[in-house]
This record gives C-alpha cells, structure tokens and sequence, in this order.
C-alpha cells in the first residue's frame, strides 16, 4: 500500500487525521489516530458491527484506545501475539480527562 494508506474495514483508506503525540493533549472536537488491541477472535465481529463498550474496565465501561501503537499491542493481556489484533482508528475526541494512575479519583468516573 502506498504511505499514508491503511486498511480499514474492508477497504483501504487515507488517514487525514493528526497525529498526537504522547506528550501532548489531545483537543475536544478533534479527530486523531488511535489504536484499539484486541483478541483475533473478535476482528471480523468490529470489522462488521463496529466496537462495543466494555461494562467495566480499569477506567469504567467504555472502548479503550490508545495513541500508543506499542500499548495497544500488549493487549488483550494474557494472549500470545499470534492472536492480537491491533485496530488503527480515527478518533474524534470528546471531553478528556488524564487518568496517569492507578487509584485515581476520577478513575471510574
């Protein structure tokens, strides 16, 4: 595929989202690239039917992603790489909260 191309879905798309690095704040309104690990199993089901929030995680329900490709690669914990899947997303961003531990205060809210 030529650069700037990846797949999505079942067709190859251009990504005209900005990038953000991991130092930086990501902005309400905004759509950046993110990445979503998940099990092989479950591919074909986002592929089809698009991603269901969790009923609860370490930050509460909802669809985890990541700006981190290396991150995202780790999960689903507890899985060997030849049945990881990572998802490039384009993410338009909401409200934002930083959550950069465990115990937070805001952590399931």
């Amino acid at each position: 595929m030529e650069r700037g191309v990846s797949f999505c879905g079942w067709k190859a798309v251009k990504d005209r989202s900005k990038s953000l690095s991991e130092n930086q704040e990501p902005k309400s309104g905004r759509v950046y690239t993110m990445f979503h690990g998940t099990h092989l199993t479950y591919a074909k089901t986002i592929i089809d039917k698009g991603l269901e929030p969790s009923k609860d995680g370490m930050l509460g329900p909802g669809v985890y992603v990541s700006r981190n490709i290396e991150k995202a690669k780790c999960y689903p914990l507890n899985t060997d790489k030849k049945d990881k899947v990572v998802f490039k997303l384009r993410v338009r961003v909401g409200k934002v909260k930083q959550i950069d531990g465990d115990n937070h205060p805001l952590q399931k809210s």
